[in-house]
């Protein structure tokens, strides 16, 4: 059986950055001095966050202060360095938690390299590399109104693709301006996985879209501006209760990437659908 653990919402994330309680401090014999890091790197925003935490070496002693502690991060392979920013703040209850941010979006694909240091001394170091991007193959398209649909096929996923949703870019009706309209389908597999097919149901999402649009669905006149898939697909460490990717002390640093993908949708298909084609 393959253990999972499930990705964590990015609200939830922030819980973990910033509303854990430290009345208890963990314990790390790997040093006399270590550090825990928290966090992940994350390819939907451009800036990243992790919390980290003083560890004792033993139950009697101690942890360490943060006062002098500093944070840099290193793309392997580039050797782009990024030095983060020291942000104190307390966390639900009124305990003191000490963050470091930095601006800038992970590439698909790279490693980074967290370092967390006193003065040129690593104390800790995570590694976590963004997933890279998966290739897409498109099948025919069948079907008629309510059933057409068309399958894609992804390959090179090696892992388990996340709140996938395909966006149909519209115009309604004697509107002027394009609406992007996401319809939802969640999770593309239940593990981690190397490759994968699924169906984009044209004929059923384009109830989604007209119920947006507040239209019966024979209406006609909504032009169809494109369509584009997108999903989030986190690194192993998700999903790996083997991993461990933190040296020199504690903690859980994973990446979360984001892909999208846009294609044409022939004539034929958007008059199928009942709208104007108008990519």
């Amino acid at each position: 059986m393959i253990l999972r653990r499930p990705l964590i919402s990015f609200f939830l994330v922030l819980l973990v950055l910033a509303g854990c309680d430290n009345v208890v401090e963990p314990v790390s014999s790997d040093r006399p001095e270590s550090v825990a890091i928290y966090g992940l790197l994350d390819m939907r925003t451009d800036r990243q966050m992790v919390r980290l935490e003083a560890l004792r070496s033993t139950i009697l002693e101690q942890p360490g202060g943060l006062d002098s502690i500093t944070v840099r991060s290193i793309a392997e392979g580039s050797g782009t360095f990024q030095t983060w920013t020291r942000l104190d703040s307390t966390d639900g209850v009124g305990n003191p938690v000490t963050l470091f941010e930095a601006d800038f979006t992970p590439q698909a694909g790279t490693t980074y390299r967290v370092d967390v240091l006193r003065g040129e001394t690593v104390l800790s170091q995570a590694r976590t590399t963004i997933p890279p991007q998966p290739q897409i193959a498109f099948g025919p398209i069948g079907g008629d109104e309510f059933s057409l649909a068309q399958t894609l096929y992804l390959s090179g996923v090696n892992g388990a693709p996340e709140q996938a949703r395909v966006t149909y870019t519209v115009v309604d009706i004697d509107a002027t301006l394009p609406v992007p309209i996401p319809v939802s389908y969640g999770r593309l597999a239940d593990g981690p996985v190397s490759d994968l097919n699924f169906d984009i149901t044209y004929g059923s999402d384009r109830f989604v879209v007209m119920n947006q649009l507040r239209r019966d669905i024979d209406e006609v006149g909504v032009r169809f501006r494109g369509v584009t898939l997108s999903f989030d697909l986190p690194s192993p460490e998700w999903t790996d209760v083997e991993a461990r990717n933190v040296t020199g002390g504690l903690g859980f640093f994973a990446s979360v990437g984001r892909y999208s993908y846009t294609w044409i949708l022939d004539d034929q298909t958007v008059s199928t659908m009942g709208w104007i084609n108008a990519q």
